[in-house]
């Protein structure tokens, strides 16, 4: 009678079934069916399959501002694949974009398109269209660029100190007959839509660089002065003063870096002669604190909302693709 007064349940009535069994004799095929009662049963919850990207696109016009999207793609799928969907939105070649993960306003990988989309860490992803399809052009190089400003003040090794700003990027130039002068003209056109070119006759700045170019501050002052450096115009001859004042008035100068941007690992000397550029070279742009504040500001740039992130006008009524500042 226990077990009639243990049925004898609502819990048994509305949360206990029975799971039907089929079993077969392996010697004499004799089939038994059999019911197991049963409260509950463990089944995995079903999972996304699909993932959300949110990245930046860069343009290859240095004109265009960046913009900001949201694609949706498959777990399973790659970084091929996450090149096709913002080629949809944008219609550019999905060959021709280059995905990149950045932090701390640094390149923290470069992804390939065999990549996996799982595989990406929460980090920033930018998209960055090139002018050419990827490896696909042997007369020209990509070479990523950092900016950092120089600060005035050196490491225990004698080295000085720099500091990363602003989102890194990448330049295309060519394998051969690149000189200083034409690689500086290049990451100065890229940085277009961000710095404003210094007017004739303005050169309160340059003293910064030359300060930079000296060798700045001895590694063992104290305190940070602002020091007026001579650029000893009288060592200058008559054939090379033109020559030594573009020097003088460029906003950056550029340096070979390590994958990071926190070591230099090769000068770039502006000699005139070509520069020998490999693939793996990163490239710093090195700017004082005074041109930096003078000439550079990213903050100001507008940026155009994505599809999936519209703004809604008050005076039109809908939504819009507006721009941000």
């Amino acid at each position: 009678m226990n077990y009639l007064m243990r049925n004898n349940s609502i819990i048994v009535d509305i949360f206990h079934g029975l799971l039907k069994s089929t079993l077969v004799c392996p010697d004499c095929s004799k089939l038994s069916v059999t019911f197991d009662p049963f409260c509950y049963l463990s089944l995995p919850l079903p999972t996304k399959r699909e993932k959300l990207l949110e990245l930046v696109l860069i343009r290859a016009n240095p004109l265009e501002k960046p913009l900001k999207m949201k694609v949706t793609v498959s777990k399973m799928s790659t970084i091929q694949d996450v090149c096709c969907a913002v080629s949809r939105l944008v219609d550019v070649p999905a060959d021709k974009l280059l995905v990149t993960e950045v932090y701390n306003h640094r390149f923290v990988k470069i992804l390939q398109n065999t990549d996996q989309v799982d595989s990406l860490e929460r980090m920033d992803i930018y998209v960055y269209e090139l002018p050419f399809p990827v490896n696909q052009n042997n007369s020209c190089v990509v070479l990523p660029v950092y900016m950092r400003e120089k600060r005035l003040h050196y490491q225990s090794n004698n080295t000085p100190m720099y500091q990363l700003f602003s989102f890194p990027f990448f330049v295309v130039v060519p394998t051969k007959d690149c000189t200083y002068d034409a690689l500086y003209n290049i990451v100065l056109k890229s940085l277009a839509r961000y710095i404003t070119l210094p007017s004739a006759g303005e050169d309160g700045w340059c003293d910064d660089m030359c300060e930079q170019q000296n060798g700045g501050l001895s590694p063992d002052e104290d305190t940070l002065n602002e020091v007026d450096v001579d650029c000893e115009q009288d060592l200058v001859g008559p054939g090379e003063e033109e020559e030594a004042k573009g020097a003088r008035q460029r906003l950056f100068t550029l340096q070979c870096v390590n994958e990071n941007g926190s070591m230099n690992m090769e000068s770039l000397e502006d000699s005139g002669h070509p520069l020998k550029l490999g693939g793996r070279v990163y490239l710093a742009a090195d700017w004082s604190a005074k041109a930096r504040g003078r000439f550079f500001d990213d903050a100001k740039a507008e940026e155009k909302l994505g599809v999936d992130d519209p703004w809604y006008c008050p005076r039109c009524r809908r939504h819009q693709q507006a721009t941000k500042k």
